[in-house]
């Protein structure tokens, strides 16, 4: 059975089934946020996409034609990572097998399947838009398996370890902050250039994690404006890396080794994607830091990236529409948090940047100087929390490294903020 035999079966009307790889105009069918089009277009694996049903503009089942058996395992996790799409239908050999986009096995690193072609009639267009199909399978689709959920725990059991060895939950935290931000540019490919050895993998990290100077001299040396990115995220004093023992450090290297972090809590580092996650885990990451005692006394609480979308494409958006040549849009939040709206705002504001200038080779000094002129002209934030200020640098950063090839971001330099221009 081929994929255009599926979709025939499926009733999928030509409004709601998006032809990606048939289709150089699918993008103008569909309203979708930038961060997801961007993945689509750029992942490697994700870009293999033959078509995607769409409701309400949400890409609720993917297909793909996997070519390349020796492919399966870095598709399913980058669908898994991906996490927008409940539902993945693969045809490998003309064999038809539907799998759960929500959740992996920690052990074969493969999504788990919901069954061949014989349960294809549970995903007709009748059975998805009256509903039936996600109550048959909503036990399956449970938020406990979504890749957000997973990381959120791993990260919080971390935290509890680290604190319980004495670290404050700012340093902890902050801490926590740079190694998801190191693997994130190990993920990207980004060659970082140290000890002689221009690309890591997650193995490079630990051993040097292993020895608590080489880990200091790392951290220096890709905060230093010359050989590194600048910047002041997660910042540590010299005071406190005083405080941070090899015990604390040796925590993130069973974080990362995904090794059993408390009793049935397994780490799933090695199945993670940090160039693939979506900005949406970063705002539930702050709920963890902030801590749930704080949050209920603060009332601090991320807001859904859907209400996010809606609230900037009311605002943000029609702003930068009512005149075809400005790209800039000063935007001020108050209670910042993790940064989400002014993470979502500025991609707006880079998009409509580089259309305005007709912008298609980013490994230029005058775009990563324009980018960063953009942030500082545009994004202003204020939030009581300091360690909501760290994550909402943290979310910034990574948004202008969104825009540039692994090559690109080798050159770039992070703004350097001080808490008072956030």
């Amino acid at each position: 059975m081929n994929l255009q035999e599926i979709y025939t079966k499926l009733k999928l009307t030509e409004d709601s089934l998006i032809r990606v790889s048939a289709d150089k105009d699918w993008q103008k069918k569909v309203a979708l946020p930038s961060r997801i089009y961007r993945l689509l277009e750029k992942n490697e694996l994700l870009k293999t996409l033959d078509a995607f049903f769409c409701f309400d503009n949400k890409p609720l089942i993917l297909f793909f034609n996997l070519e390349d058996g020796n492919k399966k395992k870095e598709l399913h996790k980058a669908i898994w990572n991906f996490n927008e799409s409940p539902i993945a239908i693969i045809v490998e050999n003309n064999a038809v097998e539907i799998f759960n986009g929500f959740s992996i096995d920690e052990n074969t690193k493969l999504l788990h399947s919901l069954g061949g072609a014989e349960k294809l009639d549970d995903f007709t267009y009748f059975e998805l838009v009256t509903g039936k199909t996600w109550e048959k399978y909503q036990e399956d689709l449970s938020h406990k398996n979504r890749v957000d959920y997973k990381l959120l725990e791993n990260i919080e059991a971390a935290q509890g370890l680290m604190m319980n060895l004495g670290l404050s939950q700012t340093l902890v935290n902050a801490l926590i902050g740079k190694i998801i931000f190191y693997r994130y540019l190990i993920d990207r490919k980004v060659r970082l250039n140290y000890q002689g050895k221009k690309r890591w993998d997650n193995r490079d990290l630990c051993e040097c994690l292993a020895d608590r100077d080489s880990f200091f001299a790392f951290v220096r040396h890709l905060e230093n404006k010359e050989t590194g990115f600048n910047g002041d995220m997660f910042r540590i004093t010299p005071e406190d890396y005083q405080l941070i023992s090899q015990d604390a450090l040796n925590v993130l290297i069973r974080l990362l080794e995904s090794e059993d972090l408390a009793t049935g809590q397994r780490s799933l580092f090695d199945i993670y994607d940090f160039s693939i996650l979506p900005i949406e885990f970063i705002s539930n990451m702050y709920e963890k830091f902030i801590g749930v005692d704080k949050q209920d006394k603060e009332s601090a609480y991320y807001t859904p990236t859907f209400l996010v979308d809606y609230i900037v494409a009311e605002t943000v958006e029609k702003h930068l529409k009512a005149d075809d040549k400005n790209y800039n849009c000063r935007i001020l939040d108050p209670s910042c948090g993790s940064g989400i709206f002014l993470v979502e705002s500025l991609r707006r504001i880079i998009e409509k940047y580089m259309k305005v200038n007709n912008i298609k080779d980013t490994n230029t000094e005058s775009f990563r100087e324009g980018i960063k002129r953009l942030v500082y002209d545009n994004i202003f934030g204020i939030d009581k929390d300091y360690d909501a200020i760290q994550v909402a640098i943290f979310s910034i950063y990574l948004t202008l490294l969104d825009y540039q090839e692994p090559a690109d971001i080798e050159k770039f330099k992070f703004p350097n903020w001080k808490e008072s221009d956030m």
